[in-house]
């Protein structure tokens, strides 16, 4: 019997709703619950955070709807009825002209918890299916077909209870419903076997799965042939491939010439900040220190903890309490990898982002990397996107071209590889060998040993 996940409130009350009013017509509980399940996903994708349900009207039209089932009409109507002790379970908005019906879950389900059902209805869950795209993008079949065959439903599963058990538990403590809806969203995405591959070579040059959405936290309840799955990656990613380009920033290097080809919207404006901007080789030799020692984000802690120089508007050390308020929403415990995180983010946010958005950070950046500083700002000063979408380019051509290509043939196939940006997952039992071949062919290639890293989700 085929099964077909779904998103509902816990406290759904289809079935005393069913037994009080009976329909007048032939009902389909299935596919009732799918409906209920498509308005749930389009809201969680819709709303803003911290943002209430009460405008997220979802557009359900009838080319849509009458090809899973041509009594659609009446079933939505049942479920909007606000039926006497009852309610209803959807509220609909009027219709406007060239607008289609819209439809959102009642205000009695927001906020609450959700669960997951299933529902087992042959014919909708076949044509469920047949009406989904392509999910895989044919630039990945023509470049990384080798990537394609370990995202299998078949290999790759989830241990859903525990997850979604896990993902409430959280809702309860943090009351954030929206990350919560997206979670459960993702869980049945994953359970139902509907994996996407997103390839965008123009922009961050990065493959796009399930894995990369798959919150962090969940990722313990992955498995792959049964086996838990953990991942490789490389600290400070995007520093790291910034001083592998500032290294060979005059260099013949056929790696960085095959990324910022001509055929690259900043190749002209990358060649003419080039050849306008000197680099001063000490300041990248620093740099590189930072990187190679693995201490390149905790460098700036100590650098922040007298911000207050640059920002006579702060007092001592209000910089953290502020950021690690804003970025984990809670007060600063005296966990210094929390200093670390807010680093990272913030020396990353302001790496990527327009200039003169994050003044602090470029202050303290300036300070001790004049040149470097200098070229980022007018890389940035066409297309503020232009930096971000190089390095990326960068990234993905090591992680992807060069080491994930090298060690499906070295390995023969015989190691799963799933690509999440600046890391490789594998399950447990290969992390090692893997993080062996990965430092061993990163080093070979940058000409410097990065610092790697390894973790098992759990």
């Amino acid at each position: 019997m085929p099964k077909y996940y779904i998103v509902v409130p816990e406290d759904l009350n289809l079935d005393t709703r069913l037994k009080l009013f009976p329909p007048q017509f032939k009902f389909n509980k299935d596919f009732a619950l799918w409906v209920i399940n498509e308005i749930i996903k389009s809201t969680a994708y819709k709303i803003k955070k911290g943002e209430p349900f009460q405008n997220s009207f979802v557009p359900e039209c009838s080319k849509f709807l009458q090809y899973y089932h041509r009594n659609y009409r009446k079933h939505l109507r049942y479920l909007s009825e606000n039926f006497p002790g009852i309610g209803n379970i959807l509220w609909r908005q009027n219709y406007e002209k060239e607008q289609c019906y819209s439809y959102k879950l009642s205000p009695i389900h927001h906020g609450k918890k959700m669960t997951i059902q299933v529902i087992t209805d042959s014919k909708l869950i076949k044509k469920i299916k047949q009406n989904k795209p392509s999910r895989i993008d044919n630039k990945i079949r023509k470049q990384y077909p080798f990537l394609i065959q370990y995202i299998d439903p078949e290999r790759l599963t989830l241990k859903m209870k525990e997850a979604v058990n896990y993902s409430t538990q959280q809702f309860s403590i943090t009351k954030n419903h929206k990350n919560y809806l997206l979670e459960l969203v993702k869980i049945s995405d994953m359970k139902n076997g509907d994996f996407y591959m997103r390839y965008h070579p123009e922009t961050d040059g990065r493959i796009h799965t399930n894995l990369t959405g798959f919150p962090k936290d969940l990722r313990k309840f992955l498995r792959y042939d049964e086996k838990r799955l953990g991942e490789i990656d490389i600290s400070a990613s995007i520093p790291t491939f910034l001083y592998y380009l500032m290294s060979n920033l005059n260099n013949e290097n056929s790696i960085v010439y095959e990324v910022i080809s001509s055929t690259k919207s900043y190749y002209n404006h990358y060649m003419l900040v080039k050849s306008l901007i000197d680099i001063d080789s000490i300041e990248v030799e620093h740099f590189g220190n930072l990187i190679k020692s693995g201490g390149f984000y905790n460098y700036f802690i100590e650098e922040f903890h007298t911000i207050e120089k640059f920002d006579e508007n702060l007092e001592p050390d209000e910089y953290f309490l502020r950021e690690v308020k804003r970025i984990f929403e809670r007060d600063f415990d005296g966990d210094m990898e929390d200093l670390r995180m807010v680093m990272k983010k913030n020396i990353l946010a302001m790496l990527n982002a327009k200039p003169a958005q994050y003044l602090n950070e470029e202050a303290v950046f300036q300070c001790d990397f004049p040149s470097i500083h200098r070229f980022i700002k007018d890389l940035k000063r066409k297309n503020h996107k232009h930096f971000s979408h190089l390095m990326l380019q960068l990234e993905s051509h090591f992680m992807l071209h060069l080491l994930a290509r090298k060690m499906n043939n070295y390995f023969k196939r015989k190691i799963p590889i799933l690509t999440l940006h600046d890391c490789i997952i594998t399950t447990e039992d290969n992390i090692m060998e893997l993080k062996k071949f990965m430092l061993k062919t990163l080093s070979k290639e940058l000409k410097f040993t990065p610092v790697i890293k390894d973790e098992i989700y759990k």
